[in-house]
């Protein structure tokens, strides 16, 4: 079976500091996979790894099947804690950034840009500038970016974690859609448990640093799920006792 993503035993090292060990993990498309795990274990170092943004120090990344030998996948798309559009373009004019770097004629730009725009919800503001939208319409246009690069395979840095509570669990609902509407395989990293358990089909647990993956837990609960359904409540439990355990252990690890 080919895999969108194969990650086989790796490892990350800073000098003397071991970030990341013996790291794997394997992906199917299509899937929706969170991760969580302790603050500092490298959750993001590994997001990064993927995405080809920084190179491990030891192991192997399939995409698809096929070794991952430069230096980024035009495959991924990454979306990051801070949406990072450009001030002076307009909405329509960030979600096309993606397409100019590949030379696309303006009309095709234009067309392909104005579908996202659409399925993110945001018709009607192409010609607002990031400063004229709110917080998560700034997410729904980095969103609606990465998706119009025309990536399989979406990378999500704790996207939503400058957002209150309530914008938050709308925007990861309009998440949901998005990715029921585009297949897309999408790997979500969080801090927020409950948000871990409704959104992914799994949760990746990462361990106390240097991090591997702990476990991998199955939330078989089906959509639209209730944050406060007995079941999510158990595997919400189940994680945070987890959690707090390997936080307790990297505690200790950097004590004198």
């Amino acid at each position: 079976m080919s895999y969108a993503i194969e990650l086989v035993n790796i490892t990350k090292q800073y000098n003397s500091l071991q970030v990341l060990r013996n790291v794997s993990l394997k992906v199917e498309k299509g899937d929706f996979i969170t991760i969580i795990g302790p603050s500092g274990c490298g959750k993001t170092t590994l997001l990064n790894i993927i995405g080809g943004l920084i190179k491990p120090s030891s192991g192997e990344i399939k995409i698809f099947g096929e070794s991952m030998k430069s230096v980024m996948s035009d495959k991924i798309a990454i979306v990051f804690q801070d949406p990072a559009l450009f001030p002076w373009r307009n909405v329509i004019s960030n979600v096309e950034f993606p397409l100019e770097i590949k030379g696309l004629k303006k009309s095709e730009r234009r067309s392909i840009a104005k579908k996202y725009i659409e399925l993110v919800g945001l018709t009607g503001f192409e010609n607002y500038y990031p400063n004229q939208l709110s917080g998560g319409m700034q997410h729904r246009v980095s969103i609606a970016r990465a998706l119009a690069s025309g990536a399989e395979i979406l990378l999500m840095d704790e996207p939503f974690v400058a957002l209150d509570e309530q914008s938050r669990f709308a925007l990861g609902q309009e998440l949901l859609k998005i990715w029921e509407n585009t297949g897309k395989t999408i790997l979500f990293i969080t801090h927020n448990i409950s948000e871990a358990v409704i959104l992914g089909n799994k949760v990746v647990l990462m361990s106390a640093r240097p991090s591997t993956v702990k476990e991998i837990v199955n939330v078989n609960v089906p959509r639209p799920r209730d944050p406060e359904d007995a079941r999510i409540a158990e595997i919400r439990k189940y994680l945070w006792n987890n959690i707090k355990e390997e936080s307790q252990k990297q505690l200790v690890s950097v004590v004198p």
